[in-house]
């Protein structure tokens, strides 16, 4: 009579194994083997591992993918004519790709950090920000908001920077509170939406995913991702190894 197969709760709570597999294990497997299969802290090791070597693997492709299409004359990253862009648009030093969601509160205080970056004397003039809208965070509402205010950057790109900045400080608890906020500009939100806007933002969306794009904030200094919020302090470290960089 073949022995029973007691498997803990413990090997459960870390990986599902078939019956069929777990029973061949013990019955045909030598028992060191069978040993080893079963033991929790062994099999805790090795799905440490591959999970860690999926992870560094997905990174190293979102690296390279981020580098080739920076490299691309026509990339999502650099080159959607409708993401909004602040600072620098021409010609900058270096540029920031910031993806956000109007109601992510992390977004709110980066765009704070953000805002001090533009305005400081010594990065004046040498940096651009391209908004990459990602609304990940407020369902409906961040959607509504991210295609109203790239529709309002279309009609009025000189005004989107004061339009970007009452969008970040209202708590936005309703699509009304957009339409008030854009009624201020004198515009009407009906006139901002389009299939053309919305279908941009849903590449913006596909290609975030490509490159690990988890949620809000993210971004993309040069060449390099940084997920979560970054501090003043932390942005600018970057963008002054992106331009000192350059100069070598």
């Amino acid at each position: 009579m073949k022995k029973s197969v007691l498997i803990t709760t413990q090997v459960l709570s870390l990986v599902v194994v078939p019956v069929v597999v777990i029973a061949s294990i013990v019955n045909f497997a030598p028992p060191s083997v069978a040993k080893f299969f079963l033991n929790p802290n062994q099999l805790r090791a090795i799905i440490e591992h591959d999970q860690k070597n999926a992870e560094e693997q997905s990174a190293k492709k979102a690296k390279e993918l981020i580098k080739s299409d920076i490299a691309n004359a026509t990339g999502n990253l650099l080159h959607n004519a409708l993401d909004p862009s602040l600072g620098n648009t021409t010609n900058p030093a270096v540029t920031i790709v910031e993806y956000i969601d109007y109601k992510c509160g992390y977004c709110k205080k980066a765009h704070e950090e953000l805002h001090k970056l533009l305005a400081s004397e010594k990065y004046k003039g040498k940096v651009r920000v391209i908004v990459k809208n990602y609304p990940v965070i407020g369902g409906e509402i961040s959607l509504y908001a991210a295609e109203v205010a790239t529709g309002f950057y279309k009609a009025h790109p000189e005004k989107f920077s004061e339009l970007h900045d009452k969008l970040f400080a209202s708590p936005l608890a309703s699509a009304k509170e957009v339409d008030d906020i854009v009624h201020s500009f004198g515009e009407k939100p009906e006139n901002l939406k389009s299939d053309e806007i919305r279908n941009s933002i849903i590449a913006n969306f596909n290609f975030a995913r490509e490159i690990n794009v988890a949620g809000t904030p993210a971004f993309i200094i040069g060449d390099e991702f940084i997920g979560g919020f970054a501090s003043y302090e932390q942005l600018t470290a970057k963008v002054d190894e992106k331009i000192n960089g350059k100069k070598k």
